[in-house]
């Protein structure tokens, strides 16, 4: 499988400053410390769904 390294780099810096971002977001909105560690958790599982969608369309190009 081959992985173009520079959009992986560059997708991976935009999705941690997004997932940064809502993270901070959530946790002005609600205001406790649990709201951020249960945002950080739900965000933390979009990577996952990144890394299963990026691998997706990698062994689909491949094809």
């Amino acid at each position: 499988m081959k992985i173009d390294l520079k959009k992986l780099v560059i997708s991976l810096l935009l999705w941690t400053a997004l997932n940064a971002g809502l993270v901070v977001l959530f946790e002005t909105a609600v205001g406790s410390v649990a709201a951020e560690v249960i945002a950080s958790t739900a965000f933390s599982l979009l990577w996952v769904l990144f890394a299963v969608i990026f691998c997706r369309k990698a062994e689909a190009s491949e094809e």
